[in-house]
């Protein structure tokens, strides 16, 4: 994949200067699908599987708001991969080290708060924490709040909410599944970056920031559970 400066167009169609400094074949992308950006083989590790994939879409039918996607397949079953995601010593685990996150505290849906983070996160539940990317920025206030969860025979979903934290919205929703071969991980986040209307101008390229976070998670979720 080469990185190319200049603009870039499409007959019938033009892309904003924001975005020229993509790579050509995502421009293109871009350029020919105002909904489905792209569809990323991003560069993974050698075991990931041919399924893993990232989507970037710039808005969703159901929100308005851009859309970041990845999924993957574990080699592991699906109780494993759901209990594992069900807990706060999940999101530590998945956490990259270079976020430095830190959870403060862990509030029940009854607003008692407690301290056992093997407990599982029922709707309602909320984790105060604290980021500081790179370990130079200064530390940043997020807190989630678990507003749905589901389980069924071979798959469960939930989802957390950005309560406080640096985006204006952050919806994200882990879906997983039983499937051929393991278990599929399934992230989905409806964002807003910050700054505004630069902010929503910019959208489309949050990828830029979530690809290593999240590559990040797929590859320790197969590397504790497989």
């Amino acid at each position: 994949m080469s990185l190319g400066f200049s603009g870039f167009s499409t007959p019938g169609r033009s892309l904003p200067d924001c975005v020229t400094f993509l790579p050509l074949d995502l421009r293109a992308g871009l350029a020919a699908d105002k909904r489905t950006t792209a569809i990323l083989n991003l560069p993974v590790s050698s075991d990931d599987r041919p399924r893993d994939r990232a989507v970037i879409r710039p808005e969703s039918q159901a929100s308005g708001m851009p859309v970041y996607e990845r999924e993957t397949v574990v080699d592991a079953p699906f109780a494993d991969v759901w209990d594992f995601h069900s807990r706060v010593t999940g999101l530590e685990d998945l956490t990259p080290d270079w976020m430095h996150l830190r959870v403060e505290s862990i509030v029940g849906p009854d607003g008692a708060q407690f301290d056992d983070r093997q407990a599982v996160l029922v709707e309602g539940s909320k984790i105060h924490s604290t980021v500081r990317p790179l370990g130079v920025a200064p530390a940043q206030r997020w807190t989630s709040v678990i507003v749905d969860r589901e389980e069924s025979e071979g798959r469960g979903l939930f989802r957390d909410e950005m309560a406080e934290g640096p985006f204006p919205h952050w919806l994200h929703t882990h879906t997983i599944e039983a499937v051929d071969g393991g278990t599929r991980v399934h992230d989905h986040v409806e964002y807003e970056l910050p700054l505004g209307a630069l902010g929503r101008a910019v959208a489309p390229l949050g990828f830029i920031g979530f690809a290593p976070m999240f590559r990040h998670r797929h590859r320790e979720t197969k590397r504790l559970l497989e």
